[in-house]
């Protein structure tokens, strides 16, 4: 299951993404819109997600999180840079 997410993951959405590979997901960002999608086998189900979301793939930038650090993060389109919050 890919989830695209505007705001910070609840536990529930985490357990979800994080089902194909325990405690851990792939994530995509697209910097430009501060949208993040997760889950899935592939970074490329996350991507395919976001394009069809309406993202531009020149504003995607592909990571991958674990359990805690995906609960934290934020995303910043002016630095293009992910960083956990505080």
């Amino acid at each position: 299951m890919i989830l695209i997410l505007k705001d910070k993951a609840t536990k529930e959405q985490i357990q979800e993404v994080t089902k194909i590979y325990e405690g851990y997901t792939k994530v995509v960002v697209d910097i430009e819109q501060s949208v993040l999608a997760a889950g899935g086998e592939y970074h490329i189900d996350c991507e395919e997600a976001l394009i069809a979301d309406g993202s531009d793939q020149s504003n995607l930038w592909g990571s991958a999180q674990g359990k805690l650090t995906l609960l934290g993060l934020r995303i910043t389109n002016r630095q293009q840079i992910i960083y956990p919050t505080k």
